[in-house]
């Protein structure tokens, strides 16, 4: 099965308030289509919305990797408040493919990925999930960020001054360079394996009974609208 755009597929969507309508376009015409209803079917759709959270991820990180700034945030840079963005959304959103939800009824787990990622981006791939779950998702370490609390005393104090009191607190705008770059090395190794995945699901479902049907379905009603008007069906061969 051919992805869209080597099948001249485009996809036009039209927005009303809070609703959508899709339309596709055959060679830019409506296209005739019929939506297909099995397991198979739908777990191609599940795996294509966790496709297409892999392509945000990927995207977020290249831009990520082009943003030079301080490894410590930085609320006055503009640099930073971008890239701790692009990071904990890409964090999220990866964190998301590995996750249940009624909706998608598919995920990603450990088996999958084992066999695509070598030992280092497996471990980098867990390093990932912990700093979802332990840092952006329930604040929960130290690693990415800490608060201080402290006196300070001037060297030469006046009369009657008395020492203060001050707070300080600081996280990570982003991880090195390094890790953003293992971090997007493991998203395009997974997304690519999803397409692949992807391909084996829809040629199973060329091979279901109910595909055939429809298949063979549209094939007589080409040949009745393609029919003269005494009823003699012309052969295009």
């Amino acid at each position: 099965m051919l992805p869209l755009d080597e099948l001249n597929i485009t996809i036009r969507r039209q927005i009303n308030g809070d609703t959508s309508n899709v339309e596709y376009l055959l060679d830019g015409k409506p296209a005739r289509h019929k939506l297909l209803l099995s397991k198979r079917a739908k777990q191609a759709g599940n795996f294509k919305l966790i496709h297409k959270d892999l392509e945000y991820v990927e995207k977020s990180l290249a831009i990520l990797t082009t943003i030079n700034s301080s490894t410590f945030f930085n609320i006055d840079s503009n640099d930073d408040i971008v890239k701790r963005s692009l990071f904990t959304s890409s964090v999220i959103t990866y964190g998301k493919c590995f996750a249940t939800g009624e909706l998608r009824g598919v995920k990603l787990d450990i088996s999958f990925i084992k066999k695509i990622f070598t030992p280092k981006l497996l471990s980098r791939h867990k390093n990932i999930i912990e700093i979802r779950n332990k840092y952006i998702a329930h604040a929960n370490t130290e690693t990415h960020e800490k608060a201080h609390t402290f006196i300070a005393f001037d060297h030469n104090p006046p009369p009657n001054r008395q020492p203060r009191t001050y707070t300080h607190a600081e996280f990570t705008a982003a991880p090195p360079l390094e890790v953003t770059h293992e971090f997007l090395q493991l998203t395009t190794l997974l997304k690519n394996r999803i397409e692949e995945k992807i391909r084996e699901l829809l040629d199973a479902v060329m091979e279901e009974p109910e595909t055939k049907k429809i298949i063979i379905e549209q094939a007589i009603a080409d040949l009745q609208e393609h029919s003269d008007t005494n009823g003699i069906v012309w052969s295009f061969i």
